[in-house]
């Protein structure tokens, strides 16, 4: 029973993404760069792959939600990340 209770809110959250079509900012490596955009594509979103520090506070406002990959760091996106995920916390986008 919880497994189909778990489903059916899969598929209202997907329903949902799709109806929406929300805006996804994500800062990440360049070796995932094309598989998180296709994934994010694949359900329904717009992915936005922002990662230089002069625009990272400006695309997470007008975004829906952040994603960090952290995989594999470097001093410019680390600082982009810092900078992003205190915009994000600011004005509480997920």
């Amino acid at each position: 029973m919880k497994e189909k209770i778990f489903i059916e809110q899969c598929a209202e959250i997907l329903e949902k993404v799709v109806t929406k079509k929300p805006l996804v900012h994500h800062i990440t490596n360049y070796v995932t760069v094309n598989d998180c955009a296709n994934i994010t594509l694949s359900i329904g979103a717009s992915p936005i792959m922002a990662d230089a520090i002069e625009e990272v506070s400006e695309i997470v406002s007008i975004s829906s939600s952040l994603v960090l990959n952290i995989g594999t760091l470097n001093n410019r996106t680390v600082q982009s990340m810092i900078a992003s995920g205190k915009k994000a916390n600011e004005i509480n986008i997920p």
